[in-house]
């Protein structure tokens, strides 16, 4: 396809309508190993200039759900909705799901956190995709990719090389993944 689409075209990802983007968000880690950084505040404020940047930079995007799982005070968060230019449907999720053994690791909070997100969110109810990244991550090209996106489809991943080329080898050796890799 050359060029991006400014709006919606039958067999493409509707944006607009479709689709909300999850960004998920630990504020206290809670002596989470590996998470950084552990300062609380500054954590807070990279999320809080991620979730502006997603604000102002996709137009395209008008659904954003943010979900943190440490319980932590969302106000601060909520402040970047006051400047809205695109009119996008903003919902905050605060969970307390950050409490469990740590030897489970980050992952193991990042899964508790999506499911509780999507089963409490009324954005997700009236969107048929979500696209989900860390909440402090800037993804430049985000719109770009979803552009490119052809519907219907069950799931879609973006993955580094080096586990891209894993994955290949693993089908080769296991032709019965329940996945397809081109």
């Amino acid at each position: 396809m050359n060029g991006s689409r400014t709006s919606f075209q039958a067999g493409w990802l509707n944006i607009e309508q479709e689709l909300v983007l999850l960004l998920t968000a630990t504020i206290n880690i809670k002596g989470m190993p590996k998470a950084y950084p552990n300062v609380p505040d500054q954590r807070q404020e990279d999320y809080y200039n991620s979730l502006k940047y997603y604000i102002n930079f996709h137009p395209r995007i008008k659904k954003i759900l943010f979900v943190e799982n440490s319980g932590w005070p969302l106000d601060r968060l909520q402040e970047t909705t006051q400047e809205n230019p695109h009119n996008k449907q903003i919902e905050f999720i605060s969970l307390d799901a950050n409490d469990f053994p740590r030897n489970f690791g980050k992952g193991y909070g990042e899964t508790l956190l999506i499911e509780q997100g999507i089963l409490k969110s009324a954005l997700v109810k009236e969107s048929s995709y979500i696209a989900k990244i860390t909440g402090r991550i800037y993804l430049l090209n985000m719109t770009d990719i979803l552009e490119r996106v052809k519907s219907p489809f069950e799931c879609l991943c973006d993955f580094k090389w080096p586990i891209w080329q894993q994955l290949q080898n693993k089908q080769k050796v296991l032709p019965n993944l329940p996945c397809k890799i081109n």
